[in-house]
């Protein structure tokens, strides 16, 4: 009798379509909902200086994952926010490369508890709220 009902599938191909992409929905909804990350870190960066950033990169760590984000072409006046795969008060470097031989970088979020970090670009350095 089973192969009687394989044999049906197999002579309606759009049956055993259809099975299989429910199955692989089924299954990737199972996987997302078993492998959901915690909640990220939010920093949003404001250039206030009056020329474009060319790139901020953000970088962190842990004792598992190193991750780096890059951001390009940070216009004057725009505010961009990021989202980091870690946790508050842990700390994070931002570095703004100017040149070959010139650059600004800091540590910020360390001794804090907030989901979302506020930065500024300024000519005086990179200044957290």
């Amino acid at each position: 009798m089973p192969l009687t009902r394989l044999t049906a599938l197999a002579a309606r191909p759009w049956r055993l379509a259809l099975l299989s992409c429910l199955l692989g929905v089924g299954i990737t909804l199972l996987w997302h909902t078993l492998s959901t990350p915690g909640p990220v870190l939010f920093v949003k960066l404001h250039n206030q200086l009056p020329q474009i950033v060319p790139l901020v990169v953000f970088e962190h760590g842990n004792d598992f994952t190193q991750e780096r984000i890059t951001l390009t072409q940070l216009q004057a006046g725009e505010t961009r926010v990021v989202a980091l795969n870690h946790r508050p008060g842990m700390g994070y470097t931002v570095t703004i490369p100017w040149s070959a031989t010139r650059q600004t970088s800091v540590c910020v979020g360390k001794f804090t508890d907030s989901w979302v970090n506020e930065l500024s670009i300024t000519a005086d350095g990179i200044v957290s709220h």
